[in-house]
């Protein structure tokens, strides 16, 4: 953590240390000066955006010797990530006078978290923004140019596309995730789940942070594109001399930094505290506050652009139109989905292969088809790190028992002879119009593929069978019944070790009862899938139901 002391005195001296440094003496006050009562400490959280200007004012206001009551007040600023500043909070810990973050969205967060820890004493109070920095799309001087008809034109979405900064830690990937939030699901999809198909794909692409993008681009490269403020690439060009990034601006509302002051209210507080916080809080909206904001290559609250920007600064004076400020339970929905969605999975797909999947499935596709185009969806919801197999079962695979294993279980970033398993189980999906015959063997698969994933237990990832099937049980060479199976699961249960079957029945041929009570024995979900065109919106759904 740095901290940054301004120390009252005539200087207005402010000390940079890794460590929150020991009380120290203070400088000898003017003359008539005359501090009566012990010294007033005002601390202050800012963002690291905030950071450099926000020390200086305190610099500045402490360097007047401002008294209260005839006592001498210092401001102490703590410079954090934003996202360790706000689990503080939430923990009741080190409670600053003033917060600043870089965005509403962390209020939002804050408030919930508060919320659901149940926590009492501090209360908050949002007041309007300080400052105020655009997102933009970052990229090289020179991709910028190769870019430029496109970005003349009216349609172009520079952020889409772009890799984003991780958005639980960063403010601007949620910004940007938050901005781009689609008013219709494509078709088949719910919108939770075409939420979660977004998340999936964007995290793939993901930074750490901001910082790393920019450190990409001065390494040479020139064809990355991601989400940053316009603040952030006029400092790193600032930093390095040079113009290494540009920045891309959007034509359509987008959501931006826009820095609210907190007032953080504990029981007890010292009035002359209060009061210390009152006045502090002015000098942040004076007309020297606001050059203290655009040196630092801020805007004003309103968005207006940093004027007299440099050759090299990367930026342009362009105003930005702003989308409204999300709700916050949509700030803390997404943010949730985000979580649910990266949570490595351990998953075996199995797949009725039963004759009847070869019947239409109402959309010039047979069934089949369409849950091997749904296998193949599946294959790119996850990250390489997340585990996948395939299991395709009926009455008639040719062994001696009614499933077959097509690919086992594997991350999927696994290399598979010459490919990989993503490779592997897309081609294995392929296959399986081919391998239609027999009937439904529900139950002794259902056991077995539990049995499997159990057996291959991920402590670290989520663990769960999938399974699709158009029928019922007809395995006519098993003497299991249903209440025998549900029993199995029963005793095989470990809380230990917990594996979820998720089961879709397609279509109105599909045992529902059966299946919904396989599912609930073991914490899973039943779906029913009138239409097979909604399969990959399950996979989706089911992903989601872990937030």
């Amino acid at each position: 953590m740095i901290v940054l002391l301004a120390v009252v005195g005539g200087a207005g001296t402010w000390l940079l240390s890794r460590h929150r440094p020991m009380a120290t003496a203070r400088p000898s006050l003017h003359a008539d000066r005359n501090c009566t009562a012990a010294a007033l400490t005002l601390t202050v959280q800012a963002s690291p955006a905030l950071a450099v200007p926000v020390n200086q004012l305190a610099g500045d206001w402490t360097a007047t010797d401002p008294m209260l009551h005839g006592r001498c007040v210092q401001v102490e600023v703590d410079s954090d990530t934003v996202d360790q500043q706000e689990r503080a909070l939430a923990q009741g810990i080190g409670l600053p006078s003033i917060w600043l973050p870089d965005s509403t969205t962390w209020v939002q967060r804050l408030q919930a978290d508060r919320h659901s820890a149940g926590s009492t004493g501090a209360t908050l109070a949002v007041h309007p923004s300080i400052a105020s920095s655009p997102l933009v799309a970052v990229t090289s001087p020179a991709e910028g140019s190769r870019l430029s008809k496109q970005i003349a034109s009216p349609d172009f979405d520079p952020l889409a596309g772009a890799s984003i900064p991780e958005p639980v830690h960063n403010s601007e990937g949620l910004l940007a995730l938050l901005t781009s939030a689609p008013s219709n699901a494509p078709a088949g999809l719910t919108a939770t789940q075409a939420t979660v198909g977004r998340l999936l794909a964007a995290s793939r692409t993901a930074l750490s942070t901001p910082l790393a993008g920019f450190d990409q681009l001065a390494g040479g490269a020139g064809t990355l594109r991601f989400v940053a403020s316009e603040q952030a690439v006029i400092a790193a060009n600032q930093q390095r001399g040079a113009e290494i990034a540009v920045a891309l601006y959007p034509t359509q509302p987008s959501l931006g930094l826009d820095f609210p002051v907190v007032r953080v209210a504990r029981p007890g507080d010292d009035p002359d505290l209060v009061l210390a916080a009152d006045e502090f809080e002015q000098q942040l909206r004076t007309g020297h506050a606001r050059d203290r904001f655009t040196a630092a290559g801020l805007r004003a609250p309103d968005g207006s652009p940093v004027p007299h920007l440099s050759a090299t600064a990367g930026a342009l004076a362009d105003l930005v139109p702003p989308a409204p400020m999300p709700t916050a339970a949509d700030t803390v929905r997404l943010v949730r989905l985000w979580n649910a969605a990266l949570d490595d999975s351990n998953t075996l797909a199995v797949i009725d292969l039963s004759g009847s999947m070869a019947d239409p499935a109402g959309n010039g596709q047979s069934k089949v088809a369409v849950a091997a185009a749904a296998a193949t969806q599946a294959t790119t919801f996850f990250p390489d790190t997340s585990a996948l197999g395939l299991w395709v079962f009926s009455s008639d695979q040719g062994g001696a028992q009614p499933w077959q294993q097509l690919v086992p279980l594997a991350a999927l970033g696994t290399r598979v002879g010459t490919g990989t398993q993503r490779q592997a189980l897309i081609a294995a999906a392929a296959s399986m119009s081919g391998r239609v015959r027999g009937g439904t063997a529900l139950y002794d698969t259902a056991l077995a593929a539990y049995l499997k994933v159990k057996a291959s237990f991920d402590p670290a990832k989520i663990n769960s069978v999938v399974l699709m099937t158009d029928g019922r049980n007809e395995d006519t060479s098993s003497s299991r019944t249903l209440p025998q199976l549900l029993a199995e699961l029963a005793a095989a249960a470990d809380p230990t070790r917990p594996v979820k079957i998720i089961t879709i029945g397609i279509g109105s041929g599909a045992d529902a009862d059966a299946l919904a009570k396989i599912s609930a024995a073991t914490g899973g979900k039943y779906y029913s899938v009138l239409d097979p065109r909604e399969i990959a919106g399950v996979f989706l759904d089911a992903v989601a139901q872990r937030s």
